[in-house]
């Protein structure tokens, strides 16, 4: 039985978003020398993963005294030769291919490793289809910019004025417009889409909008958070205002004119470009052998939906680097190629930022331009170096080579442009004492807030980083040491090449920083309450309060029953004595008797309904806890129908509320009785107070579960 590919959470939005070393230069003894940036999987979505970052993976390189020349092609060939095959075999890797564009030139295509497992057919790079998740972005961009040229769009135009199908709720003042779009500031929460592998499951790109568009959780244009959704959102504006098809007018306006017949936005893929590489399903690695994977649907097909080959991306590389022109054939006007490469918005003045589309990635002294994209099996980078006039598209075609394209690029970029030698490091006077200000423990903002789906990042993601002090005055961040060197600007001490800039709010107080190699996530610091150790701690505590409860009712129960048995056995004793009272004076003791007898069991409260409301708070908990996880575990199973199990399951803390409601009630009503006399009480002082604990550990239990979004029903979208 053929095992199951390792399954991590698996969506457009992020795993492990887990998010983002997306450009990792870590050269520290020379240009020989290049660290592995590894990433928890994600989705269609930049790499580059700071979350499984390893500082101490290094990857061997060539030594070549020759002076270094990418144009030369037997340096070229000559490295990628050793290198490919090497990361196929260390990263468990069926197939890879590659193509190096410079000027208006293929300088070399070529394929590595193989494509298909029973045919043993290696990797063509003119045929063999790979899909390049988010790297399809680019093409969705390239499509609203020509739509900007033909003036049916602007940039800066509310998307509401092109939407007819749906709008996107005014949440706040400043409306969402194509620019916040393209630069991933548009303040969209993180929601998960997955990828399915069965096409009865398929969505149509204006159903699962309507359906799963996120929130909007901050204004436009003040913070980065990288999402597919609003991607997806401007292919469907494409179709909104043109009346084509997403995937017809992407072919007809780019694919067709830049003469990449091997490419398609289809969905499944169109016959003719399978007939000889066969569907691309990529592959996985277990026990030993290789598997193939499935293919793999996306609904927000703008997003991630393209399958293309290497020598096609070269034409779109070739394109992009001289003035929207292939052969005489033109995508964009030159003018708008330079607005889309350059910088539109950053987070830091020194750091690399968002272009429209595009985002920079950091180098010594180089520019640098690109777009990664993960799908489950396929692991893919562009990257553009205009000033060379260089193009690099690589990709590879399984699910443990995540880290690869990275990898690849710091490699390459290290063979043939070194680095440059580091300026010496100077601390900020008195940095020392300011290491408090930056400790804490933060978190990507590139996740869900308002849905079920926060416990699922808590739960699997590696988003969340403690920032530490040393004893030297450095700060420990993702394990690598950091100093400061200006006011609210740390430099790693390592030789990486790292940056953290710091933003501080009105009253002093930092909230978020920034990396310089991840220009599309900003790290969050979180409040205390926000932290797994005071929420898992907050847990337990209001576990142990019904657990606890459980054990005195039951003992509390256990001992008045041993106690009124004893009550009864006495009385039965006295009665038996009584032999020369006469019957009816029998009968009116016996009458006293048992008015005193009741007198001494009023009602307590561990019987009737104050009872059975705490009981029943405590068995709502167990089941919904019983219910719960499993379920949760099944969010990204293909064809499994989560919103409507989860449902059913959420419905389960609106009659818990109820009973506290209940047992707050009766906790008032019980501080009432404390005025009355002592010996017409139903309830001991103990029993008040300990009932008042319960009382206010239901609210607090309350709390939490809305803390976590488990109150109500399941919604993926606005």
């Amino acid at each position: 039985m053929m095992p199951k590919p390792r399954t991590t959470i698996r969506n457009y939005s992020r795993k492990k978003e887990k998010l983002i070393f997306f450009f990792i230069l870590l050269t520290v003894f020379s240009s020989s020398l290049v660290f592995l940036n590894e990433k928890g999987t994600s989705e269609i979505l930049p790499d580059g993963s700071v979350d499984n970052f390893r500082k101490n993976n290094i990857f061997p390189s060539q030594v070549s005294n020759e002076i270094p020349d990418i144009s030369n092609l037997t340096q070229l060939e000559d490295f990628l030769d050793y290198y490919i095959p090497f990361l196929l075999t260390e990263l468990d890797t069926m197939g890879g291919v590659i193509s190096v564009v410079k000027d208006d030139t293929l300088l070399i295509s070529k394929g590595y490793g193989y494509s298909d497992i029973e045919k043993v057919k290696p990797v063509e790079p003119n045929s063999t289809q790979f899909r390049v998740g988010s790297v399809s972005k680019l093409f969705t961009w390239t499509g609203i910019m020509q739509l900007v040229e033909q003036d049916i769009l602007d940039l800066d135009t509310d998307i509401n004025d092109y939407l007819k199908s749906f709008q996107v709720p005014e949440t706040f003042s400043e409306p969402i417009t194509l620019k916040y779009l393209l630069t991933h500031t548009a303040g969209f929460e993180e929601t998960y889409s997955p990828i399915i592998s069965d096409i009865d499951l398929y969505s149509t790109l204006e159903e699962e909008l309507k359906t799963k568009l996120p929130p909007r959780i901050r204004p436009p244009g003040i913070m980065t958070s990288y999402s597919n959704f609003g991607t997806a959102l401007a292919g469907f504006i494409i179709e909104e205002t043109t009346g084509i098809k997403y995937e017809e007018f992407i072919e007809e306006n780019i694919l067709k004119v830049l003469g990449m017949n091997r490419s398609s936005f289809y969905q499944p893929l169109p016959l003719n470009l399978t007939e000889d590489s066969g569907v691309p399903t990529g592959f996985y690695y277990d026990n030993n052998q290789f598997y193939e994977g499935f293919y793999e649907y996306i609904s927000i097909v703008p997003a991630g939906g393209m399958s293309t080959t290497a020598n096609d991306m070269a034409n779109f590389m070739i394109a992009n680097l001289n003035n929207g022109t292939f052969k005489q054939n033109q995508i964009l006007q030159n003018n708008t190629i330079q607005e889309m490469q350059s910088e539109q918005f950053t987070t830091h003045p020194q750091f690399p930022g968002m272009c429209y589309g595009f985002y920079e990635l950091p180098h010594d002294y180089l520019r640098i331009i690109g777009h990664g994209g993960d799908m489950v099996f396929y692991h893919s980078l562009m990257s553009l170096i205009p000033e060379e006039n260089l193009g690099i598209f690589i990709s590879f075609n399984s699910l443990d080579s995540v880290p690869a394209p990275y990898a690849f690029l710091n490699n390459l970029l290290n063979r043939f442009f070194p680095p440059s030698e580091k300026d010496p490091i100077i601390p900020l006077d008195n940095h020392e004492f300011r290491v408090n200000l930056y400790t804490g423990i933060y978190e990507l903002t590139r996740r869900p807030y308002s849905t079920i789906d926060k416990i699922l990042h808590r739960t699997y993601s590696e988003d969340i980083y403690e920032i530490t002090a040393n004893s030297n005055g450095e700060l420990n961040v993702f394990g690598i040491p950091f100093i400061e060197i200006e006011p609210f600007l740390l430099q790693d001490t390592s030789g990486y090449g790292l940056y953290l800039a710091f933003i501080v709010d009105e009253e002093g107080k930092i909230t978020h920083f920034y990396m310089n190699d991840s220009p599309v996530v900003a790290f969050e610091k979180l409040a205390d309450y926000d932290t797994n150790s005071f929420q898992l701690g907050f847990f337990i505590f209001i576990s142990s309060i019904f657990g606890l409860s459980i054990i005195y009712w039951l003992s509390k129960g256990i001992f008045e029953l041993i106690k009124e048995r004893k009550e009864r056995k006495e009385q039965k004793s006295r009665d038996i004595t009584k032999e020369t009272i006469n019957q009816k004076n029998t009968s009116k003791s016996d009458v006293q008797i048992s008015n005193v007898f009741k007198e001494k069991n009023k009602p307590k409260i561990t019987s009737g309904l104050p009872y059975l409301l705490v009981f029943a708070e405590i068995l709502i908990n167990i089941i919904f806890g019983l219910l719960l996880f499993p379920n949760l575990t099944t969010r990204f199973i293909p064809g499994y129908d989560f919103e409507t199990n989860i449902n059913k399951i959420l419905i389960m803390p609106i009659f818990f509320i109820v009973m506290v409601i209940g047992t707050i009630i009766y906790a008032v009503l019980g501080w009432f009785e404390l005025t009355v006399d002592k010996s017409k009480r139903k309830w001991s002082h103990w029993d008040q107070i300990h009932y008042t604990i319960i009382a206010i550990a239901g609210i607090g239990w309350i709390w939490f579960l809305n803390y976590w979004n488990l109150i109500g029903l399941f919604s993926e979208g606005i």
